[in-house]
C-alpha cells in the first residue's frame, strides 16, 4: 500500500474530497480522517479481501472512539 499527496486550495469539504477522488487512480481508495489509523491486522484484512476480487462495491469497518485516553 502506497500513497499520493496532493495539494488543492480548500473551499468545502465535499469538494475537496471529490478532487481528492478523482486524482484516485487505482481501483480502491481508503478514506481517513486526520485522528483514524489502520491497524496492521485491518492492513492485512483488506489485502486478504481484495486478492479474491471481492464481488461488493465497499467495506465497512467498526470504529472504537476514545475521549481523554479511556
Amino acid at each position: 500500500m502506497g500513497c499520493k499527496v496532493v495539494q488543492n486550495r480548500f473551499e468545502y469539504f465535499d469538494r475537496q474530497r471529490n478532487f481528492a477522488l478523482s486524482q484516485c487512480s487505482y481501483e480502491w481508495v481508503v478514506c481517513l480522517d486526520a485522528d483514524e489509523r489502520i491497524t496492521p491486522a485491518l492492513k492485512k484484512e483488506i489485502e486478504c479481501q481484495l486478492q479474491d476480487s471481492p464481488k461488493c462495491n465497499a467495506f465497512i469497518t467498526s470504529r472504537k472512539s476514545r475521549f481523554t485516553n479511556k
